[in-house]
């Protein structure tokens, strides 16, 4: 019997002896079919994580696209209205509308300037739903059709349709047009994905330093506001991802005072074209 057992235990060991080469061949092997891809991957995350890897054509191809992928929905519609087609439909000071827009869900109004608040365009969006945001000084301004009004005041935050709004401050420094005891105001709107803030009539003011936005609306047509490198100090000051000028090209400015903003801009910043929807023959109709 003991005999025997050894004769097991021998068997045993020879065929372990036999079978270890071909183990550690294989592994060798699996390693050496591992390493590769792994270098690979390495080597694409270090492309993709480096600007040094990409042409400036490239990177001004894919700025493009982020630019456009962040300012999807959003629509300047003269002087400082902007329609925002989000998750619901908010305007911002809509004044001198065009026809086809469709109704709004939310509207924002800054101050009391007809500019900014105006009781027929206010009416041409409005539906018994409609809920209107601004300040004390514009309340009795606006239409009698506005049922649903919530006044604010600089420095307060709200929550509006699911959407959480920052009341921030607007006025001027050196001009009396929108005095700061007045109360006007600016919006930062939390969106989805992007933040966007919406300067309202102001100059360039200490509060904005403390502002956080990727996308700053920022008046720069000057007389009644800051002017456009005024403006340009402000974009720098905040540094979205990309900077809009707007009041401009109505009531004062002109796209020389746009172009002026884009080129003083330290960060990313863009003109945009007036928004008129395609109207069918029907809605002129009605």
């Amino acid at each position: 019997m003991r005999n025997a057992h050894l004769v097991s235990m021998l068997a045993v060991i020879c065929i372990s002896v036999l079978l270890l080469p071909a183990a550690l061949c294989a592994q060798d092997d699996a390693e050496d079919v591992e390493n590769p891809y792994s270098d690979v991957g390495q080597d694409m995350d270090e492309i993709m994580e480096t600007d040094d890897a990409l042409t400036p054509e490239a990177r001004a191809a894919l700025a493009k696209k982020e630019i456009a992928q962040l300012l999807d929905g959003i629509k300047w519609l003269g002087q400082a209205a902007f329609l925002i087609e989000d998750e619901v439909v908010i305007y911002i000071d809509p004044f001198d509308l065009p026809e086809g827009l469709p109704r709004a869900d939310l509207i924002l109004v800054t101050h009391g300037h007809r500019d900014h608040l105006s009781p027929d365009d206010l009416v041409k969006i409005l539906r018994p739903s409609t809920k209107v945001v601004t300040v004390e000084a514009a309340r009795a301004l606006l239409p009698e059709e506005a049922k649903n009004v919530i006044v604010v005041v600089p420095g307060e935050s709200i929550e509006v349709n699911r959407i959480r709004i920052s009341v921030v401050p607007a006025y001027n420094k050196d001009k009396d047009f929108h005095p700061k005891e007045r109360g006007d105001a600016g919006y930062v709107l939390y969106l989805k994905g992007r933040t966007i803030y919406h300067a309202g009539d102001t100059d360039f003011i200490d509060e904005m330093k403390n502002i956080e936005a990727d996308i700053a609306l920022l008046p720069a047509g000057g007389k009644y506001t800051m002017d456009a490198r005024e403006a340009a100090q402000a974009a720098n000051a905040i540094g979205p991802r990309v900077a809009i000028p707007m009041h401009w090209g109505k009531v004062v400015g002109s796209l020389e005072d746009a172009e002026i903003f884009v080129a003083e801009c330290d960060v990313p910043a863009i003109i945009l074209d007036v928004y008129t929807p395609e109207v069918k023959p029907e809605q002129k109709q009605k």
